[in-house]
């Protein structure tokens, strides 16, 4: 028994930490914090997506104007924003609202 509390408890002490960042915890970050790492992968990680999309062909998830490269400030300015007029939203993971905000700054044409 004890020899199954010692395999349960090291697999417990090496699996990885996978922690969701909230929203409002990145609204806030400030550069060189934890914080801001998660903000540039997560502005890494959308705008690979966004590449995906456009080279499977598909509508993108939002639509910023053409050549307009966004800083990671301006990801933390737009999520600050978005958490400004839906405060709710600061308790929510990161990624789910940066993308909301990302399409209501950003909104695509429904014009072909």
């Amino acid at each position: 028994m004890l020899r199954w509390l010692l395999v349960a408890l090291t697999l417990i002490a090496v699996a990885p930490a996978v922690a969701q960042v909230r929203a409002g915890e990145i609204a806030v970050a400030a550069e060189g914090t934890e914080a801001w790492t998660y903000l540039r992968g997560l502005k890494d990680g959308i705008e690979w997506a966004v590449a995906q999309s456009r080279f499977d062909k598909e509508p993108p998830p939002f639509c910023p104007p053409p050549n307009l490269a966004i800083a990671a400030e301006q990801y933390r300015q737009i999520l600050s924003d978005q958490i400004r007029r839906h405060p709710e939203q600061a308790r929510h993971f990161a990624g789910l609202v940066m993308m909301d905000a990302l399409k209501r700054t950003f909104p695509c044409s429904s014009k072909p």
